[in-house]
């Protein structure tokens, strides 16, 4: 990788320059009035690879993994989903980031074992439609309350957070494509797209 190694350095930087995808990181900086230019080094994903991943339902997605790990998405917290980079099953990897119990990830990495735990095998993970919020989604240009958003705009949430999607819709109508607002209501049905004008 190209960057500071001091990036690497516990998770202090997960969010603010290093991202777990491409939209969290686009989101970021063209929340600072900037555009975003995306240059990919990974190697590229078929286009069929693609659609197939964007058809899955948000549940099916969910990915419950075996080994605990540094959280991507949540500062100060282990994890034991199966979202994280390859590499780290490397030999000399492993032993420092993947850790059989959450005690030992939050000891091991944050030198302290009480640190947030985020269980994906859980089964009362909680549902975002008890409390939709809905946010713009920039990747699919529609209003959506699936809850997959950069945890940043938390801190931010009268910016990026909505109680509707008639207020979603609203609030970002200069980032809506030929002035009409899809939205996409987790709730109702993942694959089901309505149009809104």
């Amino acid at each position: 990788m190209d960057y500071p190694l001091a990036w690497d350095n516990g998770d202090s930087y997960v969010g603010l320059t290093i991202f777990t995808s491409i939209s969290d990181c686009c989101a970021t900086i063209e929340a600072n009035g900037r555009s975003c230019e995306v240059i990919d080094e990974c190697a590229v994903v078929a286009e069929e690879e693609v659609n197939d991943i964007k058809s899955q339902s948000y549940n099916d997605r969910q990915k419950c993994g075996h080994k605990w790990h540094m959280n991507l998405e949540r500062t100060w917290g282990c994890s034991n989903s199966k979202d994280f980079p390859d590499d780290w099953w490397f030999e000399e990897s492993v032993e420092q980031l993947l850790h059989d119990t959450p005690e030992s990830c939050c000891n091991e990495i944050f030198g302290n074992p009480d640190c947030e735990i985020t269980d994906e095998c859980a089964t009362d993970i909680n549902n975002s439609c008890t409390a939709p919020v809905w946010h713009y989604d920039s990747e699919n240009h529609l209003c959506t309350n699936h809850g997959n958003y950069p945890m940043m705009w938390e801190l931010e949430e009268e910016k990026y957070l909505y109680q509707t999607h008639e207020e979603c819709c609203e609030k970002n109508a200069s980032w809506l494509q030929e002035r009409h607002c899809n939205v996409h209501d987790f709730c109702i049905e993942w694959n089901e797209v309505v149009g809104r004008d």
